[in-house]
């Protein structure tokens, strides 16, 4: 199944960790960025919020894994996923 990855965050963290995603090669990997005062969202993606500075919650088929705050941390989860 695809792995989804909806990224909450400001704005300067925001772009850091799709920048860094966008640099591995899962075809199977979309990759969603939402500013966390983006108005007007779906309920399912606005409830997706973060503590920090920025949030990865990764999804995949209907399983959403707890969300992730640590980029180092996200990168490897994907990588294990892939394999």
């Amino acid at each position: 199944p695809a792995t989804v990855v909806i990224l909450r965050g400001e704005d300067e963290a925001l772009h850091l960790w799709d920048r860094e995603l966008q640099r591995l090669y899962q075809p199977s990997l979309h990759v969603f960025a939402v500013l966390q005062d983006a108005g007007e969202l779906p309920p399912a993606i606005a409830a997706k919020t973060q503590r920090g500075k920025a949030a990865a919650h990764v999804c995949r088929g209907l399983t959403c894994q707890a969300p992730v705050e640590d980029l180092a941390a996200l990168l490897e989860m994907l990588r294990t996923m892939a394999d």
